[in-house]
Formats: structure tokens, sequence, C-alpha cells
């Protein structure tokens, strides 16, 4: 989660506004979503039941994306 927030943070730094989704519900497990600001189509979209796995696989697909 960490790795995935710092990338954000230093993406803006190169003016490149993110927003950062999180949503947990008992059944479908845990939502990250990241999209440009002023778009409604998210970069990335990762929900898996496992906290860590969701917020590694969402900063990789992220890393591609960008």
């Amino acid at each position: 989660m960490d790795k995935l927030i710092d990338y954000i943070k230093l993406k803006e730094l190169e003016n490149i506004e993110l927003t950062l989704e999180i949503q947990y519900t008992k059944y479908l497990g845990w939502s990250v979503s990241i999209s440009k600001k002023g778009y409604d189509i998210p970069l990335v979209c990762v929900r898996k039941n496992d906290k860590e796995e969701a917020f590694d696989l969402a900063y990789a697909a992220l890393k591609l994306q960008l």
C-alpha cells in the first residue's frame, strides 16, 4: 500500500493528478481504483480478497499505464 501511495505522490510532482478510491465489502473483498482527476473512467481497477495483493496489483498496473 505504501508503494502505491508513494508512486501517486511522485506522479503528482510531475503534474499528473490522480484519484485513489479504496472500498471493502465483506463479500467482494478489496477494490482499488485509480483515475486521473477529471476523468470518470479509471486507469486501474483491481478487486481482490487479499488487501496487500490488491494494492500490489494496482501498483504494478499503474506503473504500466503511466
